[in-house]
Parts: C-alpha cells; structure tokens; sequence
C-alpha cells in the first residue's frame, strides 16, 4: 500500500500541549477481501480533523487523540456472489466517516517533529453506488467497501513534521 499525506498542524503557545492537525491523505490499494475476487482497487481520499493531547511539555512526549474523518473511494471490483459462484464486476464510488482515537509517543528536536502512534478507527457509516446514470445505490458494492475498511481499521502511523 502506498499513503502519501499532507497536513497542517496548528498549535497555541499558551497551550503548547495541545495541538490540532488536517491531514489530507491518499491511499492506493489493492483490496483483498472476503467478498471479492483477489482483483480490486480501493483508491481513497481521506480528509481529517483531529487532535492532540500532549501529557507533558518536555521534547519526549506521550500523547493521546481523537479525530473525525470523512473518506472517498473510486471502487473496481470483481465481485463472487456465494451464493451462486457467478462473478460480475463492480465499478462505482464509495463513502465513509468514521471517528478514531490514537495514543503515541512524539520526539521534538530543534523544529522536526517524529511521531509514533496507535490509531484504532470505528467506521459509523459507509455508502456506495455504481457508475451508472442513475448513481444507483448497490448493496454487494457497499458491503465489499466496508469489509476493506474494516480491515483497515487499526494500525501504526509513523509521522515527520517540521515545527515553524
């Protein structure tokens, strides 16, 4: 999987230990789930909004937050419906939002920032719909988005900033 991230990250001296962040990311990957064939593309774009508790103000600083993200998918998949062994592909776009929380440990040096977290995110909605004139809702479509999101739901996040 390829993530290329941007961000920007603000933060109030009176309240240097709290800090609040916009990543904007896109993903590219190929979508192993369940329900699908091994032949899928989950290309997404995920913007956020979330932030940081520092629990100290020292340069080596354990941290905890929160975010809300709302995430868009172009979706190509070939799909097996199991029920009767035929395959057919699916092509349409998804939607998701989701809020998550994360806990890491920051190192400041000079004005670079390196960070390691945990994220855990839980997914409260997701929706898909095929490339057709008629955008129209398909269900087999939305429940492969959601199982590929629900794989993706944990995971580490390593982070290099630069602090002006």
């Amino acid at each position: 999987m390829q993530i290329h991230s941007r961000s920007l990250c603000a933060s109030w001296p009176p309240v240097k230990m709290f800090a609040e962040g916009s990543p904007i990311s896109v993903s590219a990957s190929m979508s192993p789930v369940r329900s699908a064939l091994p032949c899928g593309d989950c290309t997404r774009t995920t913007y956020n909004l979330g932030v940081r508790w520092f629990l100290g103000d020292r340069d080596f600083a354990p941290f905890v937050g929160t975010a809300f993200s709302t995430t868009s998918a172009s979706l190509a998949i070939n799909h097996m419906d199991p029920m009767t062994g035929a395959t057919s592909f699916l092509q349409g776009n998804g939607r998701a939002h989701s809020v998550s929380a994360s806990g890491g440990l920051q190192l400041a040096v000079s004005y670079v920032r390196l960070s390691v977290e945990y994220i855990f995110e839980y997914v409260f909605y997701t929706g898909a719909n095929l490339n057709d004139m008629q955008k129209t809702p398909s269900e087999d479509l939305r429940l492969v988005w959601e199982d590929s999101l629900h794989q993706d739901r944990h995971g580490v996040r390593f982070q290099v900033g630069f602090a002006f």
